[in-house]
């Protein structure tokens, strides 16, 4: 079956107040990497950054206009 044999990929990101517990962040990196059931999922990329308030504004642009998007783009960068 040609979807079973397919790789796939997923962005997870993860929100800024969770780093200020380093284990909380391991915590979830092992959560995600268990939710896989029968295939663990296997976090091929890492990387730590700080957005600019640019990078969260084209990130998120689909939501602009709406009302939390400002809220949004502070709290991401």
């Amino acid at each position: 079956d040609a979807l079973s044999t397919s790789t796939q990929f997923t962005l997870a990101l993860l929100k800024p107040d969770l780093y200020s517990d380093p284990q909380a962040v391991e915590s979830v990196l092992r959560a995600i990497a268990e939710a896989g059931n029968e295939d663990p999922i296997q976090i091929i990329a890492r990387k730590r950054l700080l957005w600019r308030k640019s990078d969260a504004q084209q990130f998120y642009g689909e939501h602009e206009g709406k009302i939390f998007y400002q809220r949004l783009v502070g709290y991401m960068t």
